[in-house]
């Protein structure tokens, strides 16, 4: 087991408290949310078309907050020096501004961008083809029409032959951001080569160049299971000695600002899921199975637990004047409401039920989820289905009992949905998307029988992973199989700053390392 199995209680649930339906009296949840916001390096000649698919040891994906654009730059970019030095204009309160709002109270000829941008009439994109390369890292584009950003992928790295390499690559890298981006403002861009530009669009706020980061890492099975509760360990979820081997990692760092954080509701989805995955019977490849999937349906269930925040984006079509999220719920997972005074103002406003359900299937529809993997913490790029093969599942029943209870619910509640708010764009590829309305049983009843339902576009191979263990008559090395695992940005309201990336990857390293090592 890992750490000794010390793990606390689960953190106390964070939603929203519970709001009145009367629209005078709701107040607006929180809903700020930060962008993330880090910038590229550019290095050598860009590399023209798409980069296939590739095999991962460990490697990183950065995502940046910046526009990403196919256009051309109408003026070459210069940054005066009155601009570096910020101008110390005062509040109200006769307080100085923070540093980086500093410069939003600047003289309007200071405000005024450096360059522009001319977008072309062409602005066909297609993911992950690269832009540019750099030693070891590719530049390439995420997200979809008209929300187009860029993002960093590092080379993969067998972490147990190259353990070095790794971190110099996110060296060079943040180096080469910080040396780049730090300038950039408002409406200025720079171009990329390609036909590509990427800069601040003229209406964003100029932010810092933390990024969110994805991190893909080879994983024995038998070890899944403490490659969750380490992160758990790691971000304060368990009593004891903190392990010295990934200080960055650590959320209760000295210095207080974490390379790799996670935030208050995902820690509760994996300290539940590790604490009831280790109680499952079974081998540890069990365990990790259970508790794996258990983060599956509690990331997908979360928005039950947030239906407030859900009832204040539908303020503008008046629905938080005729139903609560207690009626919302009800409504999402039974199709009906049987609040006496809710149905009073939904007959007065829509004159039948019918006719109010549609309308606000409808106004669900649109703010689901773009894809069924963004609410997964932890994914499996490896098949389900050749995890399952690797235990032995003995019935489908305590299976599904085992995998509820890692993700907080009941066998009663085994009918669930899946997606309550059904996959607001789904892409018929990832076989789970062409299923939106499945249930958690029948999502948990698949995996048993060995089919696997893919969340992500492309489906990885089992790896070789951990130390050599030795060699056959033909020479070959033999090593563990592991399965290739995504550790999604945990927090997306706390990104990660370029200096941190190389300890983000020296750390990440050191863990992998031990947990796929044999001895």
């Amino acid at each position: 087991m890992w750490l000794n199995g010390q793990v606390i209680s689960p953190v106390p649930d964070q939603s929203p408290s519970h709001r009145h339906r009367r629209a005078d009296r709701a107040e607006a949840p929180d809903l700020a949310a930060a962008d993330s916001e880090p910038l590229p390096p550019f290095a050598p000649a860009p590399v023209p078309g798409l980069v296939g698919p590739i095999r991962r040891k460990v490697g990183f994906e950065l995502e940046l907050g910046l526009d990403l654009a196919k256009g051309r730059v109408l003026s070459a970019p210069t940054t005066s020096a009155k601009s570096k030095q910020p101008s110390k204009e005062y509040a109200s309160s006769g307080r100085p501004l923070r540093a980086e709002t500093d410069w939003l109270l600047e003289s309007s000829e200071e405000d005024e961008p450096q360059s522009g941008m001319q977008r072309s009439k062409d602005q066909t994109i297609t993911k992950g083809e690269t832009i540019r390369s750099g030693a070891g890292w590719r530049l390439t584009p995420d997200g979809g029409d008209g929300n187009w950003y860029p993002e960093f992928i590092t080379d993969p790295v067998d972490e147990d032959k190259q353990p070095d390499r790794l971190p110099q690559i996110m060296q060079q890298l943040g180096t080469t951001v910080t040396k780049e981006w730090s300038d950039l403002r408002p409406g200025q861009y720079l171009d990329q080569g390609r036909g590509f530009v990427i800069g601040w669009a003229p209406q964003q706020r100029r932010k810092g160049l933390a990024a969110n980061i994805h991190i893909t890492v080879g994983v024995r099975p038998d070890r899944l299971i403490d490659l969750m509760g380490t992160l758990v360990q790691l971000a304060g979820g368990t009593k004891g000695k903190k392990k010295k081997l990934q200080p960055s990692l650590d959320e209760n760092a000295d210095d207080g600002a974490p390379s790799l954080a996670i935030d208050r509701s995902t820690l509760q989805i994996l300290d539940r899921a590790v604490q009831q995955g280790q109680s499952a019977p079974g081998d540890p490849v069990y365990q990790g199975l259970v508790a794996l999937m258990g983060t599956y349906v509690a990331g997908e269930l979360r928005i039950l637990d947030r239906l407030d925040d859900v009832i204040y984006e539908l303020k503008p079509y008046g629905f938080h004047r005729l139903i609560d999220a207690a009626d919302l719920r009800e409504f999402l997972l039974t199709g009906t409401i049987t609040n006496a005074e809710s149905l009073g103002f939904i007959v007065k406003s829509h004159r039948t039920f019918d006719a109010f359900a549609k309308e606000l299937r409808e106004h669900l529809a649109e703010m689901g989820p773009a894809a069924a993997k963004l609410n997964v913490p932890i994914l499996s790029r490896s098949s389900l289905a050749e995890l399952r093969k690797a235990t032995t599942i003995a019935a489908f029943g305590p299976f599904l009992d085992h995998v509820l209870a890692a993700a907080g619910r009941t066998s009663q509640e085994s009918t669930l949905p899946l997606f309550p708010l059904g996959i607001a764009n789904p892409k018929r590829t990832r076989t789970i998307e062409a299923q939106p309305t499945i249930t958690i049983e029948q999502w948990v009843k698949s995996v048993f029988d060995g089919r696997n339902l893919t969340f992500t576009d492309e489906t990885k191979s089992f790896e070789s992973v951990g130390p050599v263990l030795g060699t056959c008559l033909c020479f070959w090395e033999t090593r563990a199989d592991g399965a290739v695992i995504e550790i999604r940005a945990l927090d997306g309201d706390r990104p990660v700053e370029p200096a941190r990336w190389d300890g983000l990857a020296k750390d990440v390293v050191g863990m992998m390392r031990s947990l796929n090592d044999t001895s």
